[in-house]
């Protein structure tokens, strides 16, 4: 998720960079795509770091299932479920993924096991609703 993120906004990887980026928010209908862009690389790029390093486990979680919900909604939809058609496969995958870790918690490893107050029920309600935002936000770009 983290490469998917630094294409979004360096051009790393291939990718378009952050104009590229907004401009394509844009024309899916999020206005205003620059503030999209953003909030899908911050899900992206620090969801993957911080899931990766175990820290703020719950709310990297919470960043990319909203990513991931709003990828199957706003692109993925229409081309079916496998990924070789651009479905929704992938997204859906890395989604139950997410929504894995954010049940699960922490592992005894992560950066979060030394911060106690991170494993906690709110902090997975506050998780849960980051992801519920992102796929209201996603609902929201696509019915106006």
């Amino acid at each position: 998720m983290a490469a998917h993120g630094a294409q979004k906004a360096f051009g790393a990887f291939g990718g378009d960079g952050f104009t590229a980026t907004a401009d394509g928010f844009s024309a899916l209908g999020y206005q205003p795509g620059a503030l999209f862009a953003l909030a899908a690389i911050v899900g992206e790029l620090f969801g993957g770091l911080f899931l990766a390093a175990g820290l703020l486990t719950p709310l990297a979680a919470g960043g990319i299932i909203g990513v991931t919900i709003n990828a199957m909604v706003a692109v993925n939809l229409g081309n079916g479920f496998f990924a070789t058609h651009d479905g929704i496969e992938l997204p859906l995958i890395l989604s139950g993924a997410a929504l894995g870790l954010l049940l699960a918690g922490p592992g005894r490893y992560s950066a979060d096991a030394r911060i106690p107050f991170f494993n906690g029920a709110a902090v997975q309600t506050a998780a849960a609703g980051i992801a519920l935002v992102a796929l209201l936000a996603s609902l929201g770009a696509h019915l106006a």
